[in-house]
């Protein structure tokens, strides 16, 4: 399903997104890229989703033309803040914080391979689900949530609030002179995995971790025991030795290949 048939569906109630897989999560898969056209080495890793997925799921690919219009209609008070970005994947995160707050469903990664139909921690508390990474955080890599979560709130309150403090610093006479001097926030921080697990250990919401060795595939780092930063964070240990594994992260890395918005405009001044 395009990203404009998914929001006419969605607006007119012409497709039932009442089927969920548990605590209220909908069965919408969502994707994101700069087009339609993903590279060589996603297509299989999208494919094996058809595979796993059955008809009941809705699956969507958003891409950089789509984002926008959704932002300015459903967090217009982010909007400036978002244009204003210096690098496309500071605008697709944050992107992807808002349409799990709109519209719920499951964010997967590009290079997510599934293996088999994800099953989610039967938790009627639990109305949002983040992967654990190697480290015994949480990652973006694999996100699901049920429709207005407030959870959303607080990451999107938090990636504005980085926003503003940046625009805010003070910058020396050499930075002004020299741009390319100018500290720059590193994507993690900004908008990406740091932010999120800061949003994540402050949180008061109940929030589930899918075990690393389950979801990650990649886990050498990972141990049973879980992070308990967060008191309401529920533990999903117990399981993870009895859970197959769901899916494999490749870790192509694709978006650090996405550089600035403006690629040519820095220029030194001598």
């Amino acid at each position: 399903m395009t990203p404009d048939e998914f929001l006419d569906a969605f607006q007119e109630k012409k497709t039932s997104f009442n089927s969920t897989i548990g605590n209220g999560i909908p069965k919408i898969l969502h994707q994101t890229w700069k087009t339609r056209e993903i590279l060589p080495m996603h297509e299989s890793y999208a494919q094996s989703w058809k595979l796993c997925l059955d008809e009941s799921w809705i699956r969507v690919l958003w891409t950089h033309e789509d984002m926008e219009s959704v932002v300015e209609k459903e967090a217009p008070y982010m909007l400036n803040i978002w244009k204003n970005f210096g690098k496309w994947i500071e605008r697709v995160d944050s992107f992807r914080y808002v349409l799990l707050k709109r519209y719920g469903g499951v964010y997967v990664d590009l290079d997510i391979e599934c293996l088999r139909a994800p099953i989610l921690p039967k938790d009627g508390d639990c109305g949002v689900v983040l992967s654990e990474s190697p480290y015994h955080r949480v990652q973006n890599s694999v996100m699901a949530s049920k429709p207005n979560n407030v959870f959303w709130d607080e990451v999107i309150k938090l990636v504005m609030t980085r926003a503003d403090e940046r625009k805010q610093r003070k910058t020396t006479f050499a930075e002004n002179l020299i741009p390319f001097l100018q500290k720059k926030v590193p994507v993690h921080n900004s908008t990406g995995v740091s932010l999120l697990y800061s949003a994540y250990a402050d949180s008061k919401s109940y929030i589930c971790k899918l075990p690393c060795k389950n979801w990650e595939g990649r886990c050498d780092a990972c141990t049973s025991s879980l992070s308990k930063c967060n008191p309401n964070n529920a533990t999903l240990d117990k399981i993870s030795e009895t859970l197959p594994m769901f899916t494999v992260h490749h870790g192509t890395q694709s978006w650090m290949r996405d550089a600035r918005l403006a690629d040519h405009r820095l220029l030194l001044i001598w």
